[in-house]
């Protein structure tokens, strides 16, 4: 059975790399447009199996030319497609990312599919056996979705799992109350640095301040800034995903909450020298090799800790 089970988005991501954002009426010619499978929890799946850690990825696409991409591309990356449903109803959940040159996204984003994800078919026997399930706050924005998770929710914290949550910024603006009653539910949060959310005494927060690293806020009252790795950002697309998966990692190999925390920057900051996510996030030879080479100043015992396990 799988240590982490990722329930939660797949999209098709249309990244164009841009010199200026248009003003309101205006228009952009990309300098350049790609093709990428994404999704939040899909890219987070993603790092997770480059990393070594074995993952099983529960998620819903269309059952169009985009959903067939989005499949081939989730088993290209080594991830099976067994619990990748099919929509006939919706196409697949598209994201556009305008990327300006300083690796600054702005996010287009339509659910899709995703927000059918029926719990009929959900392999709730496979998340009862997991040590962790980690949730995307987006599954908040459908009713068929938000069943899925809250019931997925419930099982794991019954068989003693992991829970985490993503909380991104457009599901907290239009379904405040949903993103709350989910994330109360959980172990450890996972927000941006823009969202504000409400933590309970029994969680941990792991909140992603992008170049600055990240604070984390532990249930006994301790708190820690971790610093961030210094890379020449190209697009921050997927950076967020990729370290959530860094820090499932360090702690599914039992490192402390600051060494899983480095780990997760490592993979953020990994994540934002390249250009879109999915296929493109950055192999675990990468990883290490930031880690050596770029780690934060004082920060080399625990980088050292880090490559030991990874």
């Amino acid at each position: 059975m799988p240590a982490v089970v990722v329930l939660g988005d797949v999209n098709v991501d249309i990244v164009a790399r841009l010199e200026s954002y248009p003003p309101p009426g205006g228009d952009s010619q990309p300098l350049e447009t790609m093709l990428h499978v994404g999704g939040t929890s899909l890219n987070t799946a993603i790092m997770l199996k480059r990393l070594g850690v074995d993952v099983v990825l529960i998620a819903r696409a269309g059952a169009d030319v985009l959903g067939d991409f989005a499949v081939a591309e989730i088993a290209r990356n080594g991830l099976s497609t067994e619990w990748v449903q099919r929509d006939d109803r919706v196409m697949t959940g598209v994201a556009y990312a305008a990327v300006t040159p300083d690796g600054e996204r702005t996010l287009l984003g339509g659910g899709g599919a995703n927000r059918n994800l029926d719990a009929q078919t959900v392999p709730f026997d496979v998340i009862a056996q997991a040590n962790w399930l980690h949730l995307t706050s987006y599954s908040v924005l459908g009713a068929a979705s938000l069943e899925a998770t809250l019931h997925a929710t419930q099982l794991a914290r019954i068989n003693a799992a992991v829970t985490s949550l993503d909380i991104g910024l457009a599901p907290v603006r239009l379904a405040r109350q949903s993103v709350t009653q989910l994330a109360a539910e959980m172990r450890v949060l996972m927000p941006s640095e823009q969202v504000s959310i409400d933590v309970m005494t029994d969680q941990t927060l792991l909140r992603k301040l992008g170049a600055q690293g990240c604070v984390i806020a532990e249930p006994d009252g301790h708190r820690f800034h971790v610093p961030a790795f210094a890379v020449s950002v190209v697009d921050s697309t997927g950076a967020g995903d990729a370290f959530n998966g860094g820090y499932i990692a360090g702690s599914i190999w039992q490192l402390d909450t600051c060494q899983s925390a480095l780990l997760a920057n490592a993979c953020g900051a990994a994540a934002a020298t390249v250009l879109g996510a999915g296929s493109a996030l950055p192999t675990r030879e990468v990883v290490k090799g930031l880690l050596r080479e770029r780690c934060p100043t004082g920060w080399e015992k625990q980088a050292k800790r880090v490559l030991d396990v990874i």
